[in-house]
């Protein structure tokens, strides 16, 4: 469901650019662009666009036509929903038939109503992908909020989990509120009441038109999806019921033997992809959702806060409390 607009409309972008190697470009422009390699070759452009230039603003470029008139079926899902909580929670739902790696993830309290994106997929990401995918994700966000709702709608604030890059006034003029760089998460927060707001485009009897569309077109491509990926997007969409194997399995029409077999022919385990997600889920527990320690370690599955402890310290070289005030939640 990776429509192939997105593909032709970043060498577009990039072309734009200087320092790019012409020849580079031709060759990936014939390339096979059709639902099942667009993903593939989509991540070989990002690595094009930023080989010369590491700081190069391209995801900011690019995120300037990402409103929902210039998308797929799958904007046009959104667009339909009945109000913007809906929008975004189909965010949530729905993404992974994109077979995109981040994985966004929304809160509401009474304090805002955010929207998150994760990395659970990969144990490490090249910080040029991170950046790209935050601008380009959060631009749609925004763009289509202010196309949609109100054009003078702005964020609370924006967190980005990567240094502030020398074009960061481009993100000034974006957002126009308070953007907070070196976060422990990358999140872009609304006034609570945003949740609420009606979609004009809103259209029950498309928006089923289109999820239907959705759902038939990803049972055709999701065998295009790396078994773990599937694995991991079903953890991150049923935690905490999902730490256990027979409820992956059980979600997957799968036996739990034929989950740890097809995982171990993908050289990974339901033990490690666990710790990738709790560590994303971490996060979240604490830095979007504002959990204290102890519903933070029930909800990940510990059995006491002093594994859980372990845990974090683990993965993030310092404790929970450290962690929380380093970054003074």
């Amino acid at each position: 469901m990776f429509s192939d607009i997105y593909f032709r409309l970043l060498i577009g972008v990039i072309e734009q650019q200087d320092n790019i190697d012409k020849h580079t470009l031709k060759q990936l422009n014939a390339m096979d662009h059709s639902p099942s390699m667009a993903v593939h070759n989509f991540a070989k452009l990002i690595d094009i666009a930023y080989a010369d230039n590491p700081s190069s603003a391209v995801g900011m470029r690019f995120g300037e036509h990402m409103t929902p008139l210039n998308a797929c079926d799958f904007s046009r899902l959104l667009t339909t929903a009945t109000t913007i909580d809906q929008c975004f929670n189909l965010l949530s739902k729905m993404y992974h038939t994109l077979n995109l790696k981040p994985f966004p993830m929304v809160n509401i309290d009474k304090d805002a109503f955010s929207i998150s994106l994760s990395f659970p997929y990969e144990k490490k990401i090249k910080l040029e992908n991170s950046r790209f995918c935050t601008e380009t994700f959060f631009s749609y966000c925004i763009n289509s909020i202010r196309l949609l709702i109100n054009a003078n709608l702005d964020p609370k604030e924006v967190h980005l989990n990567f240094p502030k890059p020398s074009y960061s006034q481009l993100y000034e003029d974006l957002f126009k509120c308070p953007i907070y760089f070196d976060a422990p998460l990358t999140m872009i927060c609304f006034d609570p009441s945003v949740a609420q707001l009606t979609l004009p485009s809103s259209n029950p009897t498309l928006h089923k038109v289109y999820m239907d569309r959705i759902e038939e077109g990803w049972q055709l491509t999701k065998r295009d999806q790396s078994f773990k990926y599937r694995v991991i997007t079903q953890m991150m969409k049923h935690a905490p019921l999902s730490f256990n194997s027979q409820f992956i399995a059980d979600t997957l029409t799968i036996s739990v033997r034929g989950l740890q077999k097809r995982l171990h022919q993908e050289n990974t385990s339901f033990s490690q992809i666990s710790l990738q997600v709790k560590r994303e889920l971490a996060k979240i527990c604490l830095y979007q959702r504002h959990y204290d320690f102890n519903q933070a370690s029930k909800f990940l599955g510990f059995q006491t806060q002093v594994s859980f402890n372990g845990f974090f310290k683990q993965q993030f070289l310092q404790t929970p409390k450290q962690y929380v005030a380093e970054f003074e939640l």
